[in-house]
């Protein structure tokens, strides 16, 4: 993933301690998809 496409995913506008992604998620990647995924899979899990 990028800064274009990861920083408002893993920004919420209203973050929470129970919806802020863990680090592993936060690990850039090469195309942003694989990010996306894990931290909507986070956030459902939580």
């Amino acid at each position: 993933g990028g800064p274009v496409i990861g920083s408002p995913i893993v920004t919420p506008s209203n973050p929470s301690p129970s919806d802020t992604p863990t680090v592993d998620v936060l690990i850039d990647d090469q195309d942003g998809i694989d990010e996306a995924r894990l931290f909507w899979e986070y956030n459902s899990i939580v």
